[in-house]
């Protein structure tokens, strides 16, 4: 995403694409890599759809790209060949366990891990701020997050404002 961001495109033409993970980041790397020629994308989460944390238009839209929503599997191993590349993820078929504190619980049903070729894997998940940066340039932060009013601007600082996870 930082590659394509910086028009860096990177041709993706008739390669298969894996993607782990289920938020907004996820929806924009299947998103992108299928906009970058890729002869097919895949999302592997290891929960249901209903669970995923992107927003729901985000999941509609990669749907309606073409994109493969491979849901309760979780990455088990990667088949990484002679030459260094990867050549497929293995994973392991999840079932709901429990609902804890809103969210669903995962835990393997016992069935043999499915194989899911790619020639690129992105990894998608987890949410770590690099907060550190902006705590130097004297933007408040607590615990790693920025902290703002509810409007997302900063106190004292007018026209400035954060959003998303950040804040």
């Amino acid at each position: 995403m930082r590659s394509v961001g910086k028009d860096e495109i990177i041709d993706l033409t008739g390669k298969e694409v894996v993607v782990i993970g289920g938020g907004n980041v996820s929806m924009d790397a299947v998103r992108t890599a299928k906009r970058l020629g890729a002869k097919k994308v895949s999302i592997l989460y290891r929960r249901r759809r209903n669970d995923m944390t992107a927003l729901p238009g985000e999941i509609e839209g990669a749907i309606a790209e073409g994109i493969e929503i491979v849901t309760l599997k979780a990455p088990a191993s990667l088949n990484v060949g002679e030459d260094h590349k990867i050549h497929g993820i293995y994973a392991t078929p999840q079932m709901i366990s429990a609902i804890r504190d809103g969210r669903a619980s995962v835990k393997p049903t016992g069935e043999p891990d499915v194989y899911i070729p790619c020639d690129v894997l992105i990894k998608a998940i987890g949410q770590d701020i690099e907060s550190g940066h902006f705590e130097k340039a004297g933007i408040p932060v607590s615990r790693g997050k920025i902290v703002t009013l509810k409007s997302g601007a900063f106190e004292n600082m007018p026209g400035v404002f954060a959003g998303g996870d950040c804040s």
